[in-house]
């Protein structure tokens, strides 16, 4: 990971937080952090909810009309 990154910890130590943009994406990191063993994969998931919206566009939207627009 590369960036700039923020860490927010309680006063104990208990409780923390971190503004990095996909820190729990990686299917390894998440599960070595939350000492799981999930077979959920976040990619695949992603690329699920991508294209169930790619279907709502088609349906609902001329898009050769919006290219003609654009243009």
């Amino acid at each position: 990971m590369g960036g700039t990154t923020g860490v927010a910890t309680s006063a104990d130590g208990l409780v923390w937080g971190s503004y990095v943009h996909g820190l729990f994406a990686g299917d390894e990191f998440r599960n070595s952090l939350l000492k799981t063993n999930s077979s959920y994969n976040y990619k695949q998931h992603i690329q699920e909810i991508l294209d169930s919206w790619a279907d709502v566009l088609a349906e609902n939207v001329n898009i050769e009309q919006l290219l003609e627009l654009a243009k």
